[in-house]
């Protein structure tokens, strides 16, 4: 009995996928290589870097999400699965923040791609 009992844990294992055969798949990913700047109030200003900003992706599809937040000289590099994402921008209070209009919100990502994706917030 206690056989039986074995051979049904392992094929419980085998079939649950705990026990696969071969070599590991490879992660398949792509990153977004984001930096978050305000908008400068007069156009042809330069834009500042702002850090400690909360980036939400959202995969076009709505399955998927994923966060990054920007270091002190505002650059984060977030990896991805391969799809098409929307972001928005948070403060550390998760306060949604606007975005200039003129921003491009949304971009395609494929794998072992990095995007360069530049969040920029509405000028205050």
């Amino acid at each position: 009995m206690k056989f039986l009992s074995k051979i049904i844990a392992l094929l419980v294992l085998l079939l649950s996928g705990f026990v696969t055969a071969g070599p590991p798949k490879a992660l398949e990913l792509g990153f977004a290589d984001c930096h978050t700047v305000r908008a400068a109030k007069v156009r042809g200003q330069p834009q500042e870097y702002v850090p400690g900003i909360v980036i939400r992706f959202l995969s076009k599809d709505g399955t998927r999400e994923s966060f990054g937040v920007s270091h002190n000289q505002g650059y984060v590099s977030v990896p991805l699965r391969p799809g098409t994402y929307c972001f928005e921008a948070y403060d550390k209070k998760s306060l949604r923040l606007d975005l200039d209009p003129e921003q491009a919100r949304c971009f395609d990502l494929r794998a072992q791609d990095s995007v360069e994706v530049g969040v920029v917030l509405a000028a205050k």
